[in-house]
């Protein structure tokens, strides 16, 4: 994609390692050993440069069941599996018996990860290459560490809800052999696991990554800031925050942008991207493609952008004369949705827990730093404690305007913010004349585990009634 593409010789049944019948067949291919061997650097540097495993397709059923936009009748209807129309109204029965590749591409990508750091064990490099080794350990651990978060974020329930060694999260696959079944591990488990993975990637990788699409120390600590930050944990979240900025990021200003609505996409490609830690992108629903017109913007969220706000014109396409607005501000600059890390993300970060740890002062120099390059250079006027009452309101309200279809992360801040009365909102959505709603704290709010999961590893099922 935007780095060289290698061809990785894997089996294809190896893309589902962990849900996929044919998973006996790899084995079978590899120990005959008539299928690839990897006995070398880089060897396992060309597997995770495999992009098409580590850089695409990544959850985003929350963004399906998400608020930012709406979509009519006839395009549900259309839409091509039943597991897209039962999220998008919140069915208590989300995936009818379907395969879910919301769960079955993060546990591949768990796979191959997990073949990395087993199979790196087993060499001793050359004292020139003990720096490679270790970023390419580093970028292991952030991979399946950054698939196990996005696992959480759909298959459990939020940290926080109850006593997090009570709650179940999800089976943590930490071996490569496939035939080792995994039981739901508690959710407490299933954090301090993830944490310690980017923990120790952080002091194996280098500060920032030669290609958009490798792990790095600042990624490591911005995707740390984004977990401390689900969990409440607000110093800690601070703290990784100020430790993701690097001297070569920068936030973008959207002065320089066209906002030329004739444009199907409005941001820079992503290697020009100066806010870019990390790059991946979504999987992409019918109900969530805007390139084919599917996800109208809600109307509130477009509203609630001021005049001179740059991202109104730079986000979105104009309202035709039907009233509708579509997104065209991904920085992926293509149909899917942006899944990585931006430097955006850390500042509304940082300027979130500077707030909650009792620091207004820097919650609002962070807003200012990142609206004077939202805003045109007539409008923008740096915001006080005068200007905004409630300022925490004020910065989630901006965190939802600046994020509003970056992976999943408006239904993870749905699924946090609730547990706050002042915070707490009910979904609802029309078809046909028919209203659906999702109030606070449902337990629609996780997903069951997909039956085929449960027909090759038993586990105990998410409960979904109401």
């Amino acid at each position: 994609m935007f780095k060289l593409k290698i061809l990785i010789t894997i089996a294809t049944s190896a893309m589902l390692l962990f849900a996929c019948d044919k998973q006996n067949e790899w084995l079978d291919k590899k120990a005959n050993k008539s299928d690839v061997v990897l006995s070398s650097l880089e060897d396992y540097q060309a597997l995770l440069d495999n992009d098409g495993v580590f850089n695409q397709r990544y959850p985003s059923l929350g963004l399906l069941a998400s608020d930012n936009f709406y979509t009519t009748y006839s395009n549900w209807q259309a839409a091509f599996t039943a597991t897209e129309r039962n999220s998008y109204i919140w069915m208590s029965d989300a995936f009818s018996g379907e395969s879910v590749n919301d769960w079955n591409r993060p546990y591949a990508m768990v796979a191959h990860a997990n073949i990395v750091l087993e199979g790196l064990e087993k060499i001793q490099p050359d004292p020139s290459q003990q720096e490679l080794k270790d970023a390419l350990r580093g970028s292991a651990l952030f991979f399946r560490a950054y698939s196990f978060y996005n696992l959480l974020q759909l298959f459990a329930q939020p940290y926080g809800w109850e006593s997090s060694a009570d709650a179940l999260g999800i089976p943590m696959k930490l071996e490569a052999d496939v035939n080792v079944k995994s039981p739901r591990s508690d959710l407490a488990y299933c954090y301090r696991v993830i944490i310690d993975n980017l923990a120790e990637a952080s002091d194996l990788l280098p500060t920032r990554a030669s290609h958009i699409t490798r792990p790095s120390r600042s990624a490591c600590n911005a995707l740390l800031a984004r977990i401390y930050l689900n969990m409440a944990n607000y110093p800690l979240a601070l703290k990784h925050a100020k430790m993701a900025l690097v001297s070569d990021a920068s936030l973008m200003d959207f002065n320089g942008l066209t906002s030329d609505p004739t444009f199907s996409y409005s941001m820079p490609a992503p290697e020009l991207n100066s806010e870019m830690l990390f790059y991946a992108e979504s999987a992409t629903y019918l109900l969530t493609d805007f390139r084919r017109a599917s996800a109208i913007v809600d109307s509130a969220l477009y509203a609630s952008y001021t005049n001179g706000d740059l991202r109104k014109s730079i986000f979105y396409t104009t309202p035709d004369e039907t009233g509708q607005t579509f997104f065209r501000g991904s920085y992926t600059t293509n149909s899917s949705t942006f899944a990585g890390i931006g430097l955006n993300e850390i500042y509304l970060i940082l300027a979130e827990s500077s707030w909650r740890t009792g620091d207004e002062n820097s919650a609002l120099d962070y807003m200012n730093t990142l609206l004077a390059v939202r805003k045109d250079g007539v409008s923008f006027q740096p915001i006080t404690k005068n200007d905004v009452p409630d300022a925490l309101s004020f910065i989630l309200n901006e965190r939802r305007k600046e994020l509003p279809f970056t992976g999943n992360l408006r239904w993870q801040d749905l699924r946090r913010l609730n547990v706050d009365s002042r915070f707490q909102k009910t979904l609802t959505r029309e078809l046909n004349g028919e209203v659906y709603t999702l109030p606070p704290n449902d337990k629609r709010y996780v997903y069951p585990i997909p039956d085929d999961e449960l027909r090759r590893n038993p586990m105990p099922q998410n409960d979904r009634e109401s």
